[in-house]
């Protein structure tokens, strides 16, 4: 199941990123985002040392993303960070932007 979500994410993310208008073309293009925008939460299971972990095997996380507009819906913000089971301790972190490069 989470290898769907992680499908149907990347269509969504690659759709986005080829759509396009005249008139705002910025948020045209990005409008496919609309549906991701707010608070994410998912939890997962993943092998430590891609997380950044001693290799001790498969770990369980919790993951959060915040998808947000930037400069009047002309470029979209995902802010992601990954903790340990107990919901403390931080794994990684990062941010990535979405515009439009015409």
């Amino acid at each position: 199941m989470k290898y769907n979500a992680k499908n149907i994410l990347s269509v969504i993310i690659f759709g986005v990123l080829f759509a396009g208008s005249a008139d705002k073309p910025a948020y045209n293009a990005l409008k496919g985002f609309e549906p991701l925008i707010g608070e994410w939460v998912g939890e997962s299971e993943s092998i430590g040392i891609f997380e950044g972990l001693p290799d001790e095997g498969a770990k369980k996380t919790i993951n959060l993303s915040t998808y947000r507009w930037l400069l009047d819906k002309t470029s979209v913000q995902r802010e992601w960070k990954t903790l340990a089971a107990d919901g403390k301790t931080v794994i990684n972190i990062g941010t990535t932007i979405y515009t439009l490069d015409p």
